[in-house]
């Protein structure tokens, strides 16, 4: 896999939580257009992982549940 992009959120949450990416990295600049992987983790577990292509600005997803 690639590196990290950027992290979207640390911490603790109850309940549903719903996090929108601007499509930019951790130091706020724009990436290129491309593959993606969204990767939903707790306590160094994999629990979920998510295809994103990005393009021009725009998201489009592709599921997937680990």
């Amino acid at each position: 896999m690639g590196c990290a992009v950027k992290s979207l959120f640390r911490g603790h949450s109850s309940g549903e939580l719903v996090l929108t990416w601007d499509g930019r990295d951790k130091r706020g600049e724009r990436v290129s257009s491309g593959v993606y992987f969204v990767v939903l983790r707790k306590n160094g577990r994999v629990l979920a992982s998510q295809k994103v292509v990005y393009l021009n600005g725009g998201m489009e997803e592709s599921r997937s549940q680990s």
